[in-house]
């Protein structure tokens, strides 16, 4: 290992979540006089100086050496540049981000593709960007990758970072960062001219160990011991059991749920009206309870009504009363943990919010959404200080993190997970007007769903909107996407966009 590399540890929460890319892609809009070639230069020289101020995105994510101190099996680290600087030489620099012209694929201008609402049938992920789902970190793997699809008139942005190194929040930092060294590149600015980059990008949003520190200031920390097991749920796992897996399990178990079954994604529109209609219609009508909040609105909606097209595509009779559904919600517990946690810390620092609920009463037709919400803020209000601190002491005695099961959604059964990136800054991204249209904004951002189609029950509320509207995610196999679509309750806060 050269004396310039840096091994940083990956952090306890940072080792929970699949081992897996986080795919997505960024629509971008490019000014009428400018080239492919002029727009690709400048993607470099922006992810060249978003790697020069966050050298470890330019590492790779490597299984942590047997020999290491305290070394436990599963453990991750990621290699990098103390301080990256690139070659004289900026030819395919960095190796990180390629180049694609994708318009004899597509046979499709972007603004045809902008008015068929930027539908997921219109490629496969692997045309945008060549990442596995599950990438080999025994090998190692990039922390982040992308590539910069052109076709007349825009350019779809696709990237892709590993899940160990960042969650939802970290993901739009990153690529908050590099629009903005874009920006200042087309303007021929220096990084320390963009205040609000600088603020947002403060040492302790990079600080690796920030957590543990964190931690070890809580006064009365409860041992392993006696932290209830219930609370391996907050981590959205199965409590342990005591066996031993092969390191490779790590991928193994992952891999081997990427079934030839696989679900198809559609995006659905809520206007910014029907948005205000649905937090109307769920809102608490005894001030004494829990104030339910919009993403529970949106949580227990998409809950009801996607469960009940599952169960109508698959039983010729109701559900029996013992079938439980289960809804896992990832949860941001950067606020919950510490105040000294900066609320836009680079790391995972993601909780599950882990509801039950019959089968049959979710799906009846007296039950109403306001029921739904409440179940979905009663849970909610378990995460908390005192909870999350006990998933940290959990994720930090873990013995084998290799052995850790997730308590993840399969394709069978009355169990999804739906990610809410409703209130994420996607709005905030600007990669500058003089080589993007739009004013240098993105006009849309979709997850790449192949990999979670085939192995997952995973639907995504997407960030909103300006004017208040947001598109909703859904996968689903298509005798339930029928049954979706002609839901009327669905329908009335919800319109079909594309597949």
């Amino acid at each position: 290992m050269a004396s310039s590399t840096v091994c940083t540890l990956l952090t306890p929460f940072d080792l929970i979540p699949p081992k897996v890319y986080i795919k997505f892609v960024i629509y971008l809009p490019l000014q009428p006089s400018r080239s492919a070639e002029e727009v690709y230069a400048n993607l470099q020289q922006g992810l060249i100086r978003t790697f020069q101020q966050i050298s470890l995105l330019s590492g790779k994510v490597h299984l942590r050496p047997p020999s290491s101190p305290g070394w436990r099996p599963g453990q991750l680290e990621v290699r990098h540049d103390k301080v990256w600087n690139p070659p004289a030489d900026l030819s395919g620099i960095p190796r990180q981000l390629k180049k694609k012209d994708i318009s004899a694929e597509l046979d499709c201008t972007y603004e045809e593709l902008k008015d068929d609402g930027f539908p997921f049938s219109a490629f496969e992920d692997e045309l945008v960007i060549t990442a596995p789902f599950v990438p080999d970190v025994a090998a190692g793997v990039d922390v982040f990758t992308a590539q910069a699809n052109f076709l007349e008139g825009g350019c779809l942005l696709a990237g892709a970072i590993h899940h160990s190194v960042a969650d939802g929040t970290g993901m739009m930092l990153l690529m908050q960062a590099w629009a903005a060294h874009c920006k200042a590149a087309a303007s021929s600015l220096t990084s320390k001219e963009i205040p609000q980059l600088a603020a947002r990008l403060h040492s302790g949003t990079l600080d690796r160990s920030v957590l543990d520190k964190a931690w070890s200031q809580i006064p009365e920390r409860q041992h392993t011991s006696e932290v209830e097991s219930k609370t391996w749920h907050v981590l959205g796992l199965d409590p342990p059991v005591e066996h031993k897996y092969a390191a490779t399990q790590v991928i193994d178990r992952v891999t081997k749920r990427l079934v030839k079954k696989t679900m198809q994604s559609s995006i659905f529109y809520m206007s910014g009206t029907q948005f205000a209609q649905l937090k109307k219609d769920t809102a608490s009508r005894d001030k004494s309870l829990a104030t339910i909040s919009a993403n529970d609105a949106l949580l227990a909606l998409f809950w009801r009504c996607l469960m009940k097209a599952r169960v109508n595509a698959k039983h010729a009779a109701s559900p029996s009363e013992n079938e439980e559904a289960l809804l896992q919600s990832p949860v941001d517990g950067r606020a919950a943990f510490s105040s000294n946690v900066p609320r836009l810390y680079l790391g995972n620092v993601v909780l599950v919010n882990q509801i039950y609920m019959p089968v049959a009463a979710l799906v009846r037709p007296t039950t109403t959404l306001h029921d739904v919400a409440s179940c979905v803020r009663e849970s909610a209000l378990k995460i908390n200080h005192d909870s999350v601190h006990d998933a940290y002491t959990l994720a930090r005695e873990v013995q084998d993190y290799t052995a850790l099961k997730h308590a993840f959604t399969s394709l069978e059964g009355f169990a999804m997970m739906i990610t809410s990136l409703v209130a994420l800054p996607f709005e905030d991204f600007d990669f500058g007007d003089r080589l993007f249209g739009n004013q240098g904004k993105p006009d849309n951002l979709r997850p790449l769903m192949g990999g979670f189609n085939r192995a997952f029950r995973l639907c995504v509320v997407l960030p909103q909107k300006a004017h208040g509207g947001l598109e909703l995610l859904v996968s689903l196999f298509e005798d339930e996407m029928g049954e979706l679509i002609s839901d009327k309750e669905f329908s009335r806060y919800a319109t079909f966009l594309c597949y």
